[in-house]
């Protein structure tokens, strides 16, 4: 009968310790979680930025003001060809 308590004491020692673990572990990756929300947040908000850049220079705006910084102020004039003799030629 003493064997019996023992071992059944030493069970519930065991699983005490086991669930102790399992708890701390949890909380751990429960913090790491936490973490990477935060991290995927700044990252997100990084990439809206980004995308605003890019748009910009991809705007004709932003064409525009870097050609006048280049000096390409003459804007040209489109040649039409409504007098078709040009291309019969």
């Amino acid at each position: 009968m003493n064997k019996i308590r023992l071992t059944i004491s030493a069970l519930f020692v065991v699983l005490v310790v086991a669930n102790v673990y399992i708890f701390v572990s949890g909380i751990r990756i429960g913090d790491e979680i936490n973490y990477l929300e935060r991290e995927t947040k700044v990252l997100h908000e990084q990439n809206v930025g980004l995308n605003a850049k890019i748009s910009l220079f991809n705007s004709l705006k932003y064409a525009g003001s870097v050609a006048e910084k280049m000096n390409f102020k003459k804007k040209s004039s489109p040649i039409y060809l409504e007098n078709l003799g040009f291309a019969k030629n």
